[in-house]
């Protein structure tokens, strides 16, 4: 049954967050990525429409729009439904001193838990819409499975020849949709919601748009990818650039996946330490919120070819970026992977993972973060969202009231699969999804994931009706997109259809030397019986596809069976956690040179900075071996290792007058901002191709070869969200090193890795520009 939302309306009067909470003993329906989502054709329809709707001019008269929910999170910095900043996040501040409103969590204990419950809030508020709009669809009865979807960069999207890409969802990069307004009505276009959300002119009176100075679209819509010279966005660019990050198949990057590995597996990993940037003494550490930020900062990046000052999108700005729909998807895939990893550190699907004290370093670690820092536990109020009332007086939503998600309403495929399977424990069961589709093989989708081939070619084609007749990036017709939509997400890829990437953009195509060490693939596949590899061969054979110079569709879609929608729902589910048990030799043995007793030596580049050094957002890039001297084009590089994106606020928005008192107090106290990226993927690239660089060669992964190596080609450069180089030297508060450490490799996918003897190596950073010397630490 779906939800009342006549309740929810009423909850919504009073200024209460309820999320979209099913009636006693009904399952909490699934939040789907995004390409899933798209599938349920009734769904996806209703969302626009609901969304079209949230975002109206006249919605925005209300608490519960799209204008008011996203203006919590930065401008228009004013108080929400009449609801004050938390006191626990205001500083001292002279008298006189002009105050602002925010509500900001970034950098603290609590920020997933706050965006936790931000989250439920907007999906409230959508919810809502979408009640009013189901009766003309008759679609009342997708109101029971109506939550928001999340976009996962770690999942490829397109197909390139005999290769997938991961850019991100064609959905987000197409100007317009077609939707159905009534039942039975016809296909019809209608602006994207998920393109861009356009400021009407009431919005614009609120805001600050200095940010882009004269330039007039920025404070016009929102924009992913700026292009600064046609002051309009270029996700073309952007297809590109995610791919060049996140394809674990071609160049150096795939940072996404190691990263989250340690979030995920590594079990000296605390709340303090998962939970957000701010670094106490724990060295090489990856936090949920460092993902986060990188997102944010990799999303908006803009158009190659520029090194001036040029501003970028909208999300790496906080005070904008709620504004961007990419936000709210974003958000829902941070939300998923704290759930699964509070599922990871869990005995049973009930006894969720969570926080009982603060996990405070101890002095001889090194605490670096001001007492502020440790103010906020499970227990502090989530301001601005209030639960109900008691006493005449507020009840705001607390962290330990959200500790398991299914409180406001819905569940994730990982978490639902999981608890619903019988072979195993709940805990193991994740354990596997986190060894296989994060773990040393990754979401290698040539040959070396049994579960990740079998979700690639288990193909549910159709017409995807939402898609205009032409499909254009950004409806520029000078970027076409060729031939169909192949949908990939989670379960769907059409194995032998053609690419669906910008025909005029070359792909980073894999070198003539191994990359990411792409023997081990083979030999996986190998180790398989031939059952099992004629299995995962399969190639997909979807009909219905319309092939030629541009995408066609037939005007209505073409369906599936009826129920796809159950169907899809079991699909997703049934994909959710690779149930496929490899042995130690089938998974490590392309290791087996680099192993002794099954440990492994990792290598990591890590480091510390004041968050508020730069005037706004920047990123750290990563390169081993030479690169370009373009700085627009450096996220396109083929030696790049990864990147570390700081989501942090204009200083023009913190200082006095500013936004963000939170910010503001933290610039104060001087938080330390950190983060780790894996350098042993792309060093194993490096082995397999025995490439030889500067005369060098990466035999093995010993100290005595890798320390000199590093030294020679490890390099870091710094830039700025408004574009442009920063010298390295100017940061006076960075400090870059490289650790090694040793991995005791998991022997079942049910077991977890462990993280041992991690040491600095001074040799390769010290004496360059902001490189740790002999004798410092970061504590």
């Amino acid at each position: 049954m779906a939800v009342n939302a006549d309740a929810l309306r009423a909850a919504q009067a009073r200024g209460w967050t309820t999320g979209v909470v099913p009636a006693p003993g009904t399952p909490p329906p699934l939040r789907l990525e995004i390409d899933d989502f798209l599938q349920d054709t009734e769904l996806a329809n209703l969302y626009f429409l609901a969304m079209a709707s949230y975002m109206s001019e006249e919605a925005a008269k209300t608490p519960f729009s799209y204008f008011e929910i996203s203006g919590i999170h930065g401008q228009p910095n004013r108080p929400w439904n009449r609801q004050p900043p938390s006191s626990e996040w205001v500083p001292n501040t002279p008298n006189g001193d002009a105050r602002r409103y925010s509500y900001c969590s970034h950098s603290s204990l609590i920020f997933p838990t706050w965006h936790r419950a931000y989250l439920a809030q907007f999906e409230q508020g959508l919810y809502v819409h979408a009640a009013a709009l189901a009766p003309a669809l008759r679609a009342e009865k997708v109101l029971e499975r109506f939550r928001i979807p999340y976009f996962d960069p770690l999942l490829p999207r397109q197909t390139s020849g005999r290769r997938y890409t991961y850019g991100i969802p064609i959905i987000l990069t197409l100007p317009t949709v077609n939707v159905k307004r009534t039942a039975g009505g016809p296909w019809v276009p209608m602006d994207n919601p998920l393109y861009s959300y356009k400021f009407s002119n009431a919005d614009r009176a609120q805001m600050d748009f200095r940010s882009w100075g004269n330039l007039r679209n920025p404070s016009r819509f929102t924009m992913r990818a700026y292009d600064f010279q046609r002051d309009m966005p270029n996700h073309e660019v952007l297809i590109r650039a995610f791919d060049n990050l996140y394809n674990p198949n071609v160049n150096l990057s795939s940072q996404g996946f190691s990263n989250l590995y340690r979030v995920m597996t590594d079990e000296s990993q605390t709340w303090t330490t998962m939970s957000n940037s701010g670094r106490s003494g724990d060295l090489g550490m990856n936090s949920l919120e460092g993902f986060h930020d990188n997102l944010h900062v990799q999303i908006s990046w803009g158009m190659p070819g520029r090194v001036d000052n040029s501003p970028r999108g909208h999300m790496a700005n906080p005070d904008f970026a709620a504004f961007d729909p990419s936000f709210w998807l974003h958000h829902c895939n941070i939300d998923r992977l704290l759930a699964i990893w509070q599922g990871l550190k869990s005995e049973s699907p009930e006894s969720v993972r969570w926080w009982a004290a603060n996990n405070r370093p101890r002095n001889d670690r090194g605490d670096t973060q001001p007492a502020s820092f440790w103010a906020r536990g499970p227990d502090s109020d989530l301001v601005p969202f209030v639960r109900t009332q008691a006493g005449g007086r507020d009840v705001y939503w607390k962290s330990n009231d959200l500790r398991d998600h299914r409180a406001v309403g819905y569940d994730y495929p990982e978490t639902a699969a999981a608890r619903r399977q019988t072979r195993e424990p709940y805990v193991q069961a994740l354990r596997r999804w986190a060894n296989t589709e994060l773990g040393w093989l990754g979401r290698i989708n040539t040959g070396g994931d049994p579960a990740a081939v079998a979700r690639l070619n288990d193909s549910l084609a159709r017409n995807i009706p939402f898609f205009p007749r032409e499909l254009y990036i950004d409806g520029d017709k000078s970027k076409p997109l060729r031939n169909t939509q192949a949908f990939i997400g989670s379960i769907h890829t059409p194995s032998n259809m053609p690419s669906h990437i910008p025909s005029n953009i070359p792909s980073n195509t894999p070198n003539s030397t191994p990359k990411q060490c792409l023997g081990r693939q083979c030999q996986v596949i190998a180790a398989l019986s031939p059952d099992t590899r004629r299995r995962l061969r399969q190639p997909a054979r979807p009909d219905g596809w319309t092939l030629g110079n541009g995408y066609e569709i037939s005007g209505h879609s073409r369906g599936l069976a009826r129920g796809t929608h159950e169907i899809l729902q079991e699909r997703v589910l049934d994909r959710a956690i690779p149930f496929v048990d490899l042995s130690f030799q089938t998974r490590f043995g392309h290791l087996r040179d680099l192993l002794s007793d099954d440990k492994i030596i990792q290598w990591n580049v890590t480091y510390t900075v004041d968050k508020f050094c730069l005037d706004g957002s920047f990123v750290i890039n990563f390169f081993l071996g030479d690169f370009g001297q373009n700085v627009g084009e450096w996220v396109l590089d083929s030696n790049l290792v990864g990147q570390s994106g700081v989501f942090a606020s204009d200083k023009s928005r913190i200082g006095p007058g500013g936004g963000c008192d939170h910010c503001r107090q933290q610039e104060q106290e001087g938080l330390v901002y950190g983060d780790t990226v894996g350098l042993t993927e792309a060093l194993l690239v490096y082995y397999g191709s025995q490439e030889e660089v500067y005369g060098r060669r990466v035999v093995s992964l010993r100290p005595e070869v890798i320390v000199p190596f590093l030294a020679r080609n490890l390099h870091w450069r710094i830039e700025h969200a408004r574009g442009g180089h920063v010298p390295r030297e100017s940061i006076s508060s960075l400090k870059v090193g490289v650790f090694s450490e040793v991995v005791r490799l998991p022997h079942s996918v049910t077991e977890l890795p462990r993280f041992e003897d991690r040491r600095l190596h001074h040799e390769i950073t010290a004496g360059r520009p902001s490189g740790l010397n002999h004798g410092e630490t970061f504590f």
